[in-house]
């Protein structure tokens, strides 16, 4: 079960609370909401009571056809089957009807600005926001050339002073040392700051910077699709590191599955370059284009075409 906030719902479909019984929050199981046209004819099967009800133009006009009493009647039932929220949209007007009954059954009544259609969506939104999977990661999330990419490594390695001169290079920052991570769907992964930490780096041996302060708003970013990893290790003469770049190692999160790539870092790479060239290689490999797929073709096809005039 989640809790919404109900000052930040209302405010987010820039409505109004017209009951809350003093509750400040919505208690849900689901991010799905309904619309319960069927309901308010007394038909109860199959009912899902655990959503939000959104009561829009379709539902006011059949409850206008209805004496005062009958439309009264079929607002309580709709209200008795414990129901998380109802929102009334901005064409409903048997509003003070709804109030009536909200204040007797002790729903939670809100008043949407907006119409029907974008009152579902808009609520769909915030409901889906608050039901995505989250987690945290240690790490620094960057921007570059649009391609949202995740500096994993040991603490001391160097992540946040690469993000620095990234930032200065004319990418942008979007979270230094920790980054919130949500599951969108079953393919994105959206990555931002915790608002606390939110534009501030460490730098070690100067001390916190304000990035947006120092570089402008054009260096930082709220947030962005997580679309790559680079683990950032020390350089190890006795380990094997890639040197083809056919395919990307995997790393999942939160059930995603991500491309990856481990870096090893040593005096003398200039790692901020290295980061930006594999963020545009990045983009070159989802046009199906593979510089070490071409490579191989080519030496194969020189091997071949050699063996040919040896024979």
């Amino acid at each position: 079960m989640k809790r919404a906030s109900l000052e930040e719902f209302s405010q987010y479909l820039e409505g109004e609370i017209l009951y809350s019984d003093f509750r400040k929050n919505i208690r849900l199981n689901t991010p799905y909401v309904t619309r319960p046209g069927i309901q308010l004819t007394g038909f109860f099967e199959y009912f899902d009571n655990d959503r939000v009800q959104i009561i829009g133009n379709t539902e006011s006009a059949y409850l206008k056809h209805l004496t005062p009493q009958v439309r009264e009647n079929r607002i309580r039932a709709l209200f008795k089957h414990d129901i998380p929220c109802v929102v009334l949209t901005n064409g409903v007007k048997e509003e003070e009807d709804f109030v009536k009954v909200a204040r007797e059954e002790h729903v939670i009544l809100i008043k949407s600005k907006f119409n029907t259609n974008l009152t579902i969506n808009k609520s769909v939104a915030f409901l889906e926001e608050l039901f995505a999977p989250k987690m945290q990661l240690h790490g620094v999330l960057v921007e570059v050339l649009g391609v949202g990419i995740l500096l994993e490594g040991d603490s001391g390695i160097g992540k946040s002073e690469i993000a620095l001169e990234l930032v200065q290079r004319g990418h942008r920052l979007v979270s230094d040392d920790l980054v919130e991570v949500k599951k969108i769907n079953d393919t994105t992964l959206e990555g931002s700051c915790p608002e606390v930490l939110q534009y501030f780096m460490e730098i070690r041996g100067v001390g916190i910077i304000d990035v947006k302060a120092l570089f402008g708003m054009g260096a930082v970013k709220d947030n962005v699709d997580v679309e790559l990893v680079v683990r950032l290790v020390h350089w190890n003469d006795k380990e094997h590191y890639e040197r083809l770049g056919t395919e990307y190692q995997k790393e999942e999160i939160l059930g995603t599955t991500l491309d990856k790539l481990t870096v090893p870092v040593r005096p003398g790479r200039n790692m901020a370059v290295i980061i930006e060239t594999i963020a545009r290689n990045y983009r070159v490999n989802e046009m199906n284009y593979n510089a070490g797929k071409e490579f191989c073709d080519r030496i194969e096809k020189y091997n071949n075409e050699n063996a040919k005039k040896l024979t």
